[in-house]
Formats: C-alpha cells, sequence, structure tokens
C-alpha cells in the first residue's frame, strides 16, 4: 500500500472544520461568539452553551434538527443564512428565549409551519428573504410577541391573509416585496396596529386597496406610513385614490398605471376625480 497516500488521507481527517474553506474561522472558549463561515458543513456543530452570537453563513446545512441549539439560553444572535436548509424541525429554538435576531436568508425553505419558531419570545428581527416560501401556516409566528421586523422579500407567496400574523402583533415593519402576490384581501394587516412600513414591490397586484388595513385604514403609530409599491402591474382605479403623498403616507416610488401609460400618477387622480370621491 503507497505509504505516502496514507500519510496524507490522516493529515486530511485531522484537520479542523474549515481548514480547506478561505474564509473559514472557528472561534469559541472564551469568546462570546461562534463563526464557522463558508466551511461546507453540513450540519450544525457542536456549540458551547456560554456564546451569545452565533454565525453559521455560507455552508451547506440542509436540516435543522430538535436539539441542534440545546442550552443556547444566552445567545442572542443566530445567523444561517446563505445555507440550504430545507427544514426546520419542530422545537429546534425551544432554549433560545434570549434570541433577538434571527437571520434565515438565502436558504431553501418552503412553508413556514405551525409554532415554527416557538421559544423565541425576545426575537425582534426575523429575516427570512430569498427562500423559497410558498405559504405561511395560521400561527407559525406564535410566541412572537416582541417581533418588530418580519423579512418575507423575495419568496414566492401568491397569497396573504390576516392569519398569517398570529401571535406576533408588534410588527413594525412587513418586506413582502419579490413575491407572486395577485391580490390583498380586506383585512389583511387589521391586526398589526404597529405597522408602520410595508413594502409590496414587484409583486403582481392589479391594485391595492385601504381596507387592506381594516375598517380604521391606516394604522396610527404617531409615524408617517411608508408604502413601497414599486413594481406592480396596476390597473389604476378609485380604489387607489387614497394613494397619495400626505402626513401620514409616504410612497418612496410614483405609482405608476399599466392601464394609463406614461401619465403621471397626480393626472391619474385627477382624471379619476379622486378628490371627489375619497374625500
Amino acid at each position: 500500500m503507497n505509504h505516502n497516500f496514507i500519510l496524507i488521507f490522516a493529515v486530511f481527517i485531522a484537520l479542523p472544520i474549515g481548514t480547506l474553506g478561505g474564509n473559514c474561522q472557528h472561534e469559541n472558549g472564551d469568546s462570546k461568539s461562534f463563526r464557522l463561515t463558508n466551511c461546507n458543513v453540513m450540519n450544525i456543530p457542536d456549540i458551547p452553551v456560554h456564546v451569545e452570537e452565533v454565525y453559521l453563513n455560507e455552508n451547506l446545512i440542509v436540516h435543522i434538527r430538535d436539539d441542534d441549539f440545546l442550552g443556547l439560553e444566552q445567545c442572542t444572535l443566530l445567523s444561517l443564512k446563505n445555507n440550504v436548509i430545507e427544514t426546520i424541525d419542530d422545537g429546534a429554538f425551544q432554549d433560545m428565549h434570549s434570541l433577538t435576531q434571527l437571520d434565515l436568508q438565502w436558504n431553501s425553505l418552503k412553508r413556514m409551519k405551525a409554532n415554527m419558531f416557538l421559544g423565541l419570545e425576545s426575537l425582534i428581527t426575523l429575516k427570512l428573504g430569498t427562500n423559497e416560501i410558498e405559504d405561511i401556516d395560521d400561527g407559525a409566528l406564535n410566541g412572537l410577541g416582541q417581533l418588530v421586523v418580519l423579512a418575507l422579500d423575495f419568496n414566492s407567496l401568491k397569497a396573504v391573509r390576516k392569519e398569517m400574523w398570529e401571535g406576533a402583533p408588534n410588527i413594525a415593519e412587513l418586506g413582502l416585496g419579490g413575491n407572486d402576490i395577485a391580490a390583498i384581501p380586506p383585512g389583511t394587516f387589521a391586526n398589526l396596529p404597529k405597522l408602520h412600513t410595508l413594502n409590496l414591490r414587484e409583486n403582481d397586484l392589479a391594485s391595492v386597496s385601504l381596507d387592506m388595513f381594516g375598517d380604521s385604514g391606516l394604522p396610527d403609530t404617531g409615524n408617517q406610513f411608508s408604502l413601497e409599491v414599486l413594481g406592480n402591474p396596476f390597473q389604476c382605479d378609485e380604489e387607489m385614490c387614497w394613494l397619495h403623498e400626505s402626513d401620514s403616507l409616504h410612497l418612496p416610488h410614483p405609482i405608476t398605471c399599466e392601464n394609463y401609460p406614461g401619465i403621471p400618477w397626480s393626472e391619474i387622480r385627477f382624471e379619476l376625480a379622486c378628490d371627489y370621491l375619497y374625500y
């Protein structure tokens, strides 16, 4: 047998995880952060229970198991972006009571299951952008009473409904841009009284009506409401008359209407007699 081959193989298997990855860093010990990025690991490694920040970006993790994060009660930040995560077991975050930031962007999740994030009662920011999420089960956000920022941009959502946000009444910033949403039913955001930033850009919306916020209209948060709707195939009509820059509503980009090509929204509103119909 070739003894040089044996020696090379022995050295190879003795290398610490991530040695082959050019940007791989593995920090633990007395450090408050655990970092294992760009290392081609496929499973969650053993993580010291005292760490406060965990970075497992740019790996090949497919599955989060229910015991992967046991004991991480002091962790406040968990970043799993740029993996290939398809499934997350029930109870996977059950010990992470101090977590305030969870980043799951750029993965392969297709569905948000009911009670998926139980245990994360301190979570403030949840990033799920650029996955393949097609649906959100009712109760998927159960237990997220402190959640403020929810990013679901660039997924495959075709519909939204008010039950999707149950369990997270304090959402203030909601990102739904870059999906396939064709319509928003009345009352969809009625149970989000603190909502002040809503991104609906680059969907398939033909219209947006004020009743998507319920009978009371825009949430009264004391802040100007920011609504991004750029890149939708609007067929503008009287239902959209409420869309105009005001003390209560900010539109980062002008409204464009496919049925009024090249005509500014201010002129379309005049054509639709919005000031007469709406006020």
